[in-house]
């Protein structure tokens, strides 16, 4: 999945907890890979990102509606993603206990 071990498992993907989630999803056509996509999820964040806009620190445009819908299916995708991964890491675990008895067993009868 190209995420770090633990992310792989994360049920948040979009950091909607925090004051601005930054990232690249839904940075589409010729600013792929040039921008970065901020979303606001309190008026903490939309103050700091307005004194940075006041500042002349950064330049913002409105992201395209295309945008927005690619970066909902990504995070829904990476969700699900997610999921299948704790699950997966569920079964390893009954999966290592099993092999770990029968393992103890053999080597008692060795």
């Amino acid at each position: 999945m190209g995420r770090r071990e633990n992310c792989q498992r994360c049920d948040l993907k979009i950091p909607s907890n925090a004051d601005l989630a930054l990232g690249n999803w839904g940075v589409i056509g010729p600013l792929a890979g040039k921008a970065t996509f901020v979303e606001v999820f309190s008026d903490k964040g939309a103050d700091i990102l307005n004194d940075v806009i006041e500042a002349d620190l950064i330049a913002v445009e409105e992201p395209l509606e295309k945008g927005i819908a690619i970066r909902d299916k990504i995070n829904n995708f990476m969700l699900s993603a997610s999921a299948k991964k704790k699950e997966a890491d569920q079964v390893l675990p009954e999966i290592s206990s099993k092999y770990s008895k029968n393992m103890k067993t053999n080597s008692l009868n060795v």
